[in-house]
């Protein structure tokens, strides 16, 4: 699979509900051959784009980030958040 195509193809999966082995029978590819090139997708995802997106502190910048948040919100060793929101989810009172 070509770069393009593999982009193309990762982002339609991304999108949709398929397996690989469907999406894999839609492009005219074995399942084994998707998978490998959408992990090769995500590599690159994760090592180009990722760190220009987000922000992890470490170090010293981690603890004095885990210390405002608990200050905020009363929550330990958090020390980074997407969009500054948290939502508590109830579990179900029994199982179904």
């Amino acid at each position: 699979m070509k770069g393009e195509e593999i982009i193309a193809w990762s982002l339609a999966f991304l999108a949709s509900d398929k397996s690989f082995a469907s999406h894999g029978d839609d492009w005219k590819r074995v399942a084994a051959t998707v998978h490998k090139h959408f992990h090769r997708f995500v590599r690159a995802v994760n090592r180009h784009l990722l760190p220009m997106l987000f922000y992890f502190p470490r170090g010293a910048r981690a603890i004095e980030s885990a210390a405002g948040y608990q200050q905020i919100c009363g929550m330990p060793n958090i020390v980074a958040t997407i969009d500054g929101s948290h939502v508590p989810i109830k579990r179900p009172h029994a199982s179904v």
